[in-house]
């Protein structure tokens, strides 16, 4: 994974992808079948103050699970 090869994360531009703030790392864990599910054996813990993400949320949009891709 590239993310934590380099320590970082490169922008995100595919629109037919979204990616939302999970609720805790145990959570992200639990989903991937505690790194076993192929393809999630890594879990990328990133650290971010409120300030931080609040700066993030006028870059954010909304998509439901029909609507089209922006």
């Amino acid at each position: 994974m590239a993310a934590v090869r380099e320590g970082r994360s490169r922008t995100m531009r595919k629109r037919d992808r979204m990616t939302w703030i999970k609720p805790s790392f145990l959570w992200m864990v639990y989903r991937s079948g505690w790194g076993t599910k192929e393809g999630q054996e890594t879990v990328l813990a990133v650290e971010i103050s409120r300030e931080g993400a609040e700066s993030l949320l006028p870059h954010s949009f909304e998509r439901s699970e029909s609507a089209p891709a922006r």
